[in-house]
């Protein structure tokens, strides 16, 4: 008679996600003594507790690399922000510094003017 495997699971299944139904599969109970089946079903369960595992690794590293690229997000724009303050500074004096050579202009005309001609 070929042997039965039956794998028991602690809780309920329906109440568990498929990660946590897979990882708690630890009792294996094959019926008749069957060796082969035994050791499969331990490499199975071995190989399926190691996908689990590195997918939980993989969601992590996922998870912080998101939380960088947030914060990275979050200094482009704050560096934006500063980069368009700078910009509108800069037109302010550039607006009050064409202003002030403009005076000192119409100064140095007026005083080229009112100097008599010839120098010294």
């Amino acid at each position: 008679m070929r042997a039965t495997c039956i794998a028991v699971i602690r809780g309920s299944r329906a109440a568990k996600s498929p990660l946590d139904r897979i990882t708690q599969e630890r009792h294996i109970d094959c019926r008749h003594g069957d060796k082969k089946a035994t050791m499969a079903m331990t490499v199975l369960e071995n190989a399926v507790r190691d996908l689990a595992s590195a997918l939980e690794n993989l969601e992590s590293n996922l998870e912080n690399r998101l939380d960088d690229l947030s914060a990275a997000g979050e200094a482009i724009a704050a560096a934006r922000r500063q980069a368009y303050a700078a910009r509108k500074h800069a037109g302010d004096a550039s607006s009050g510094l064409a202003a002030s050579i403009s005076d000192l202009r119409a100064l140095l005309n007026a005083n080229v003017k009112d100097e008599p001609h010839g120098g010294s």
